[in-house]
């Protein structure tokens, strides 16, 4: 008895959203065209439109693009891929903060610069 009330259940979801696609099609009325009649859908077809349109079906396919998206990613990866910077600055370099002396240099600290610097890569 059971299987029989999920049988009719189940045809009556498919015969109610036949029903409502069929009661309500889009009719588009402008002032050069006419009103169409509804098109017949069989049982199949509501069926065929219910299993398309479900949540499962649904989130396959977005699990379908995400996966495709992850492929195109991991193509990427392995196509070459160019970089480049470019900085200019100026500086000035006080010789008793190495920490040491330099041959030629005053021990106690010695300015040197302003120097201008181009770093390219």
């Amino acid at each position: 008895m059971k299987g029989k009330f999920i049988t009719h259940l189940g045809f009556a979801i498919i015969a109610g959203i036949a029903g409502t696609i069929v009661a309500s099609p889009v009719l588009a009325q402008d002032s050069a065209t006419t009103v169409q009649a509804p098109s017949r859908l069989s049982i199949g077809d509501a069926a065929r439109i219910a299993a398309r349109n479900s949540a499962p079906a649904q989130s396959a396919r977005v699990r379908v693009a995400e996966a495709q998206a992850r492929v195109q990613q991991s193509r990427a990866d392995m196509l070459p891929s160019l970089n480049a910077a470019a900085a200019q600055f100026t500086r000035t370099l006080n010789t008793a903060s190495f920490g040491f002396s330099l041959p030629g240099l005053n021990p106690n600290g010695q300015i040197i610069g302003p120097f201008h610097a181009l770093d390219l890569r």
